[in-house]
C-alpha cells in the first residue's frame, strides 16, 4: 500500500497544481475543452466544474484515508476524457489541449493520449494494491 500512497500523493499535488492553472482564463479554458471532451460538449457548465473536480480529486489524494476512493474517480474522469482524445486523434482534428490551462496549451496528439494511459495505469495500480 506505500506504493498506492505515493503514487496518490504525487498525483494529489499534481491534480491540485493543473486545476489551479485552468482558473486565470476559465472561460478560454471552457472554450477549448469543449472541442474535445465528450461531456463538455454536451453539457455547458461541465467545463466549469472540471476544476473543481480535479482540485477535489488532488484534496481527496491528500487527506483521503484511503486512497483508492479518488483513485476509482480519476480513473473514471481521465477515462471519460480519453474517449474524447481518440475522437479527436482518428478524426484528425487540430485543437489545443488545455489540460495545464490556456497558457500551456498545446494539441491534442499521441502524448496527450499517453499521459491518460499512464494515469489510468496508475489509477488501476492503485485500486489493486
Amino acid at each position: 500500500m506505500i506504493i498506492a500512497d505515493v503514487i496518490g500523493l504525487v498525483f494529489g499535488v499534481i491534480l491540485i497544481a493543473i486545476a489551479l492553472l485552468k482558473l486565470p482564463d476559465l472561460k478560454g479554458f471552457v472554450k477549448q475543452f469543449r472541442q474535445y471532451d465528450v461531456v463538455a460538449a454536451r453539457i455547458s457548465w461541465y467545463g466549469y466544474v472540471y476544476p473543481a473536480i480535479e482540485f477535489l480529486l488532488g484534496v481527496g489524494f491528500l487527506f483521503h484515508p484511503d486512497v483508492r476512493v479518488p483513485a476509482f474517480w480519476t480513473l473514471v474522469f481521465t477515462a471519460i476524457g480519453t474517449v474524447g482524445i481518440l475522437r479527436v486523434l482518428n478524426r484528425k482534428i487540430v485543437v489545443q489541449c488545455v489540460c495545464y490551462g490556456t497558457k500551456l496549451a498545446m494539441p491534442v496528439d499521441k502524448k496527450t493520449l499517453w499521459t491518460d494511459y499512464v494515469t489510468i495505469f496508475l489509477m488501476i495500480l492503485i485500486l489493486v494494491l
